[in-house]
C-alpha cells in the first residue's frame, strides 16, 4: 500500500512539473520573442525649455544602408520624424540587419507634443522615454 501511494505522489509531481514546464516554455519562449519584434525602437527625449533632443538606434537592412532623418511640424503640437534609407552602391554587403544611432532636435513646447515616425513611408512604432535636463 505504501509503495502504491509513493508512486501516486511521484506521478502527480511529474505531471505538475511537466505542466509547469510546458506553460513556461509557451509563455516566455514563444510569445516573448514575438513581443520583442513588435515593440519598435526606443527614442530618448532629453527635454530642455522649448527643445526636444531625440536620440536612439534605428534598425537598417544592412551595413551598406545609410539614412537621413527629417523632422516636420504638422501643427502646433504634432511633429513627424521621417527616416529615409538608401543603399550605398559602391559597397557589397550581406543583408544582415544593423543598428545605427541617430540624433535630432525638435523645437517644440516641453509638454503636450505628439510625435510620429515613418521609415521609408511605412509607419514606425516607437517608445518615447522622456528625461528632463536643466
Amino acid at each position: 500500500m505504501l509503495k502504491i501511494s509513493r508512486r501516486g505522489v511521484f506521478l502527480v509531481v511529474i505531471v505538475f512539473a511537466l505542466a509547469y514546464l510546458s506553460f513556461f516554455l509557451f509563455e516566455y519562449g514563444a510569445s516573448g520573442s514575438v513581443e520583442e519584434e513588435n515593440r519598435g525602437m526606443i527614442i530618448r527625449d532629453d527635454l530642455k525649455p522649448g527643445e526636444h533632443h531625440l536620440s536612439g538606434m534605428i534598425q537598417l537592412p544592412s551595413a551598406c544602408d545609410s539614412f537621413s532623418i527629417q523632422t516636420t511640424q504638422i501643427d502646433a503640437f504634432r511633429y513627424h520624424l521621417s527616416f529615409e534609407t538608401w543603399r550605398e552602391p559602391q559597397r557589397d554587403c550581406e543583408n544582415t540587419p544593423v543598428s545605427k544611432p541617430f540624433k535630432t532636435v525638435v523645437f517644440a513646447p516641453a509638454f503636450g507634443v505628439f510625435l510620429s515616425a515613418d521609415l521609408d513611408g511605412v509607419a514606425l512604432p516607437f517608445t518615447l522615454i522622456p528625461s528632463i535636463i536643466n
